[in-house]
């Protein structure tokens, strides 16, 4: 099952290579981006794409990577409170669990 998890894994990255070569050899045309208070130097329409593509994959990791600390936090806090309840159920002589 693992092997054909890889496969399958290997299979759609070829295909998105594919897909992202196509792609860029396919839109060659230059444009000069306008962004209101500037503008950027005349690149290929597929750079331009790409290039937004990448920047909203990090600012995406960035963004998950805050909650994702956050909940690690948490969690981490939680543990600590449970280990400090255990231990002082044990040290008054309850089993653990009961309360």
């Amino acid at each position: 099952m693992q092997y054909l998890k890889r496969l399958v894994a290997l299979a759609m990255a070829l295909g998105v290579g594919v897909w992202s070569l196509v792609f860029s050899l396919s839109n060659q045309q230059q444009v000069a981006l306008n962004l209101v208070f500037f503008e950027l130097s005349s690149q290929r329409v597929s750079l331009w794409i790409v290039g937004a593509f990448v920047l909203g994959g990090i600012v995406g990791m960035l963004s998950a990577s805050g909650a994702l600390f956050r909940a690690w936090r948490r969690q981490s806090v939680m543990a600590r409170e449970l280990r400090h309840h255990a231990e002082a159920d044990l040290q008054k002589g309850k089993p653990d669990g009961l309360r």
